[in-house]
């Protein structure tokens, strides 16, 4: 088996992340742009700063307002009237919507380096009201996740076959309850990675990723970068976990490419 850790070496820099610690903060910074004060306050670290490929240390710092300048966000796309469509950014821009929602990004030229930049960027955060089930959320004076809709309802749907009520009628019992199911998800053992490669004399992008999904993630990597999908090239490197989870990323896939 081939996975992403065998070709990493290879890598010319390596991208740590940060992620939000709460679930629905502003991100306050003083300074007019996040990344410069991030930069400061790495520089305070003695960690060095360097805005170019092949120096040593930190090579970049990126941040929702960075990636907002070069990338789209991310949107899920369904046909009919009562869908509200929203954008999901590469990395929050101005607040997070969740618990572990990108915030920042460090490239540096090798894995120590950027976890010590990581570690070093201290993040300020103002707490928003936040919903921690359905029902909450739909309320009409619920927090909004997404200030440019109405409301936290994204898709309102009816659905309905044969005579429902004429059936019911002719129950002799009828039983009406509320069913709650906590929710789940898979945990696999294994780390989620992605390598990208610009080739320098056509621009093709080649992309390796632990993903089950190549052709979905390659066709919202060219949506959010603004590129054709002839432009982008997936290499699907090899999973040990064969689930759900493991199928597309794209959001986190632009987050490491960058802008």
């Amino acid at each position: 088996m081939r996975m992403i850790e065998s070709i990493l070496a290879d890598a010319a820099a390596i991208a740590a992340v940060r992620r939000d610690i709460h679930a629905h903060p502003e991100l306050c910074f003083e300074e007019q742009r996040t990344s410069d004060l991030i930069a400061r306050q790495l520089t305070d670290w003695d960690i060095p700063i360097h805005r170019g490929m092949g120096t040593t240390g930190v090579v970049a710092i990126l941040t929702g307002d960075d990636l907002a300048t070069s990338t789209r966000p991310v949107r899920a796309v369904l046909s009919g009237s009562n869908y509200k469509e929203t954008g999901w950014p590469a990395m929050a821009v101005g607040k997070t919507r969740f618990v572990g929602e990108l915030i920042a990004a460090v490239v540096a030229t090798d894995r120590y380096a950027a976890e010590d930049a990581i570690d070093a960027i201290e993040v300020t955060y103002e707490t928003l009201p936040v919903v921690a089930d359905v029902e909450a959320a739909m309320r009409a004076d619920a927090p909004r996740i997404h200030e440019e809709i109405a409301d936290n309802v994204y898709l309102h749907a009816h659905y309905e076959k044969g005579d429902v009520q004429k059936l019911l009628d002719g129950c002799e019992i009828r039983l009406k309850e509320t069913m709650r199911q906590a929710r789940t998800t898979s945990a696999p053992m294994e780390a989620r990675a992605t390598m990208a490669m610009v080739d320098p004399v056509d621009g093709t992008l080649t992309v390796w990723a632990s993903s089950q999904s190549p052709h979905m993630l390659r066709t919202g990597l060219a949506e959010a970068l603004g590129v054709p999908d002839s432009r982008i090239r997936m290499l699907r490197m090899d999973n040990q976990e064969y689930i759900a989870i493991s199928g597309c990323a794209v959001r986190d896939c632009v987050a490491h490419r960058g802008p």
